[in-house]
């Protein structure tokens, strides 16, 4: 994979956190990573406005269901208290 340093506003930083925790994102590269697909797979032509909402609520809905995937499998995967870890 290649890997881009990039340097933001401050202003701009702080707008991008919010929308991480907002929108459930697992990571800051999570999200440039669907920035970039979304830039390039629109790139060039013009989407209406309720149609571009309707493509980013979906591509939300996607992400917010993969991280309720991942919280649900962490869920299964605690230990037991109550088993008595020496005897297996």
């Amino acid at each position: 994979m290649k890997k881009y340093l990039i340097s933001i506003s401050e202003e701009l930083g702080i707008e991008i956190e919010k929308a991480i925790k907002r929108w459930g994102f697992s990571s800051k590269t999570e999200f440039f990573r669907y920035a970039a697909i979304d830039f390039i797979r629109n790139d060039g032509r013009f989407m209406p406005a309720d149609e571009m909402l309707n493509e980013h609520n979906k591509a939300i809905i996607r992400v917010k269901a993969r991280q309720g995937v991942i919280e649900s499998t962490r869920a299964w995967k605690k230990e037991n208290p109550y088993v008595d870890s020496d005897m297996g």
